[in-house]
């Protein structure tokens, strides 16, 4: 009897510390796509209007979706971590989303760090000096996503282990 307690005490730990991980790296994808989305900056040189804004590259389009799948599925799935417990096909779909969520952060790096520095080799010049303020926002968005990213990881790492034990599904 304490022992069948004692499961259902930790699987309801576990539950909370999944839903707790889940939660927030939702909550840091939906924050980094929509920092992301909305970030833009005219500014005006030599009578030219110039705007900064992630739709002028496809890969920070692929930035804003990449962190928009994330989350969405995040939130999907947080019935179901309740509901069915850990599964294979579970750790899976994790798999797949930790898969997007790390390339699209990786790629926002790379184009924040060409923002930042340029690339004298190619001709691209730095831009963070003119666009600072898009540059700022920017820099803030990929560190959410790299905290999405974080955090799904953990919870896939947990969600690994439980199936391991087994003491974790419905």
């Amino acid at each position: 009897m304490e022992e069948q307690q004692a499961e259902a005490k930790t699987r309801k730990n576990f539950m909370k510390v999944q839903f707790a991980l889940r939660s927030s790296a939702a909550l840091c994808a939906l924050s980094a796509a929509v920092v992301m989305a909305v970030n833009r900056q005219t500014i005006s040189l030599s009578g030219f209007q110039i705007t900064a804004s992630f739709a002028i590259a496809s890969s920070l389009k692929f930035f804003v979706a990449g962190n928009f799948v994330c989350s969405g599925y995040l939130l999907l799935s947080l019935p179901l971590v309740h509901a069915l417990g850990s599964s294979f096909l579970h750790y899976v779909a994790d798999l797949m989303t930790i898969a997007v969520t790390i390339s699209a952060a990786s790629v926002g790096a790379v184009i924040g760090q060409l923002g930042k520095e340029g690339n004298d080799m190619i001709g691209w010049a730095e831009i963070c000096s003119t666009f600072q303020r898009f540059c700022d926002h920017a820099e803030a968005s990929i560190a959410l996503s790299f905290g999405a990213f974080f955090l799904l990881f953990i919870s896939s790492a947990l969600s690994v282990f439980a199936l391991q034990t087994g003491k974790h599904e419905k």
